[in-house]
């Protein structure tokens, strides 16, 4: 026999309402995000890996973002597990996977690359969108502080070297990276 205390008249749970319920998942969200968007713009440099599947004529992409943190732990969090409506055409993943990043405000700059299968569509996404090694200027910074004698010198030459030289260039797609798993 069950202890009296354990019987259900002595238990009183409070469901909440739908509507309440709906607005705490909501705050705690809005709150999670805000969280995340917070780490990551304290953190230099960042490598997504995107995925697209189906199930039930319903398609997903699911962007998890990598990086390490000061003590040299890996540290990941999910940036979207969204439905993925319409075709997986090469331009609208592009598209999407361009908002996912802007929404936590992550560019080229800081995506050292994406990992993806060897699906045609990131593929193709990546080869036409993507950044190509040729258009970022790497700088020596070596020969850079050498050739500034002044502490003022060398600040001002900072402040230039962080500006992009193309703002459309923050609009590419990060450098694509193949799965290992998936290539042969």
């Amino acid at each position: 026999r069950a202890h009296p205390l354990l019987s259900t008249e002595y238990i009183r749970f409070a469901t909440p309402l739908r509507r309440t319920l709906g607005r705490r998942i909501a705050n705690y969200y809005e709150k999670q995000v805000s969280t995340i968007k917070s780490e990551l713009s304290e953190v230099e440099y960042v490598c997504t890996a995107l995925d697209i599947w189906s199930s039930k004529k319903r398609s997903f992409i699911g962007v998890p973002v990598h990086w390490i943190k000061d003590d040299l732990r890996r540290a990941s969090v999910a940036l979207a597990c969204q439905r993925f409506k319409g075709i997986h055409s090469y331009d609208r993943l592009s598209e999407i996977i361009q908002e996912i990043n802007a929404d936590y405000n992550l560019n080229s700059n800081k995506i050292v690359a994406s990992v993806t299968d060897n699906g045609s569509n990131f593929v193709k996404a990546f080869q036409i969108f993507g950044v190509k090694l040729s258009n970022i200027d790497l700088v020596d910074t070596d020969k850079q502080f050498q050739a500034s004698q002044s502490p003022e010198d060398c600040s001002e030459s900072d402040d230039e070297e962080t500006e992009p030289k193309n703002p459309e260039d923050l609009h590419l797609l990060p450098v694509h990276l193949r799965c290992c798993a998936h290539t042969h």
